[in-house]
């Protein structure tokens, strides 16, 4: 009779053990989801001089961060999920039409401990004419000085081996970033707005 609970007892407690592994499983696999997300970014340029000057274009930049550690510098290019629409004088453009577009090398976006700096993307706007945004980095390139901004863009030229060359004689200008805010967090924003004009209606019917 003893034996029997006991077993019984065994049993039991191997099913709350079965059911508790299952459900930390479960929230294991939701926390997992959740924190590996789609990031974007909006960002814009605006051509200060040269050919193009006064003009702007906008694009956005797109990537999963479950490749990120989110530490250090990092770079991801398409093969990584990178994705990059553009926008240019009334034309569309994506990654696959950068100059030398290779998913594993270019175009690619660079990051500072998760956050994104800049990306390297030469796109052919003009035969044989293309602009350059350039990543967060200083150019000492005594050729190129008038690319030396930090998240700037810069006109150049496409050779007929499809090389790119960037000029000082040509545009320039730079590159603002927005980071793009998820649903959740849009839901959250949404949430408060709301929760404060039912507070501000109670605070006026009050009055």
């Amino acid at each position: 009779m003893e034996l029997t609970v006991m077993k019984n007892m065994l049993r039991e407690a191997t099913a709350v053990v079965a059911v508790g592994s299952f459900f930390v499983a479960l929230v294991a696999g939701e926390v997992q989801q959740a924190t590996a997300a789609t990031v974007a970014y909006d960002f814009e340029i605006n051509l200060t001089s040269g050919t193009f000057a006064g003009q702007t274009g906008f694009g956005q930049v797109t990537y999963d961060d479950a490749v990120l550690t989110g530490f250090g510098e990092e770079i991801i290019e398409v093969d990584d999920g990178l994705s990059i629409v553009f926008n240019f004088a009334g034309q569309d453009y994506t990654e696959a039409d950068d100059v030398g577009f290779d998913p594993a090398v270019f175009p690619s976006a660079f990051f500072n401990n998760g956050v994104l700096n800049g990306i390297d993307f030469v796109v052919p706007v003009l035969p044989n004419t293309a602009l350059w945004l350039t990543n967060n980095a200083s150019f000492s390139d005594p050729a190129n000085p008038g690319c030396e901004l930090k998240l700037g863009v810069c006109e150049g030229t496409i050779d007929t081996n499809g090389i790119f060359s960037a000029s000082t004689a040509n545009s320039v200008g730079a590159v603002t970033y927005v980071l793009v805010p998820e649903p959740a967090t849009l839901a959250g924003l949404l949430s408060l707005s709301t929760l404060g004009i039912a507070l501000g209606r109670k605070r006026k019917q009050a009055a």
